[in-house]
């Protein structure tokens, strides 16, 4: 029989760095802050839940704004439908810097970024907020996409996977090749770091050299 003893609740926030939440309708209301394009908007979010005792505060991304609906950008824009598509990575690092506790989580894409640009950016992160980074795996699915990064269209579905499950790999590895014990700092001796514990990665594979 399981057991019922463990009564703790994880609480995640979803979040949106729009204009507007999951109701995009939610920018028009009276009472709804209008000052998503400042740092201290998302600082006083992370705070609250915070204070909640919120576990995680998870944003989710796509990297083009709505266009879907009559193949165009225009209804979106007109009427505010999570036209404003801001970088996630100051946005947390922000909200990190006003709390302690708090997990961050971004949404980052393997599909148009690289291994080595988002390895560097996560470990950062991590670093800055001791240990509370985030990265929300995805691939990106749609034309306007990829069209914002100079591709006409975008992956199919299954090469968008083997490029992600790859992308992971290397990622990881990247990760990996500072061993924990491999930075010394020593001041006297003037060493910083022991060369036998940092590898070259060197991957050779289908999508990532």
């Amino acid at each position: 029989m399981a057991s019922h003893d463990n009564k703790e609740m994880i609480l995640v926030a979803f979040l949106q760095a729009s204009n507007c939440s999951n109701y995009t309708g939610s920018w028009r209301h009276p009472e709804t802050e209008s000052n998503f394009l400042d740092l201290a908007f998302y600082q006083n979010i992370a705070t609250i839940l915070e204070e909640g005792k919120f576990h995680l505060a998870f944003l989710d991304d796509r990297l083009a704004m709505p266009s879907r609906f009559g193949n165009t950008h225009e209804t979106a824009v007109e009427h505010g439908i999570r036209t404003v598509k801001l970088d996630l990575v100051p946005i947390i690092t922000a909200m990190g810097l006003a709390t302690s506790h708090l997990g961050l989580g971004a949404t980052y894409s393997t599909t148009y970024y690289s291994p080595f640009h988002v390895a560097r950016l996560f470990a950062s992160i991590d670093h800055f907020t001791k240990g509370r980074a985030v990265w929300n795996v995805v691939t990106s699915l749609n034309d306007s996409e990829a069209q914002n990064f100079g591709v006409s269209e975008h992956l199919p579905h299954d090469t968008r996977y083997d490029v992600a499950d790859e992308f992971m790999s290397v990622v990881c590895k990247l990760w990996d090749s500072w061993e924990p014990e491999a930075m010394v700092a020593d001041r006297e001796t003037g060493r910083f770091a022991d060369s036998t514990k940092v590898h070259r990665v060197d991957h050779s594979g289908l999508y990532f050299q």
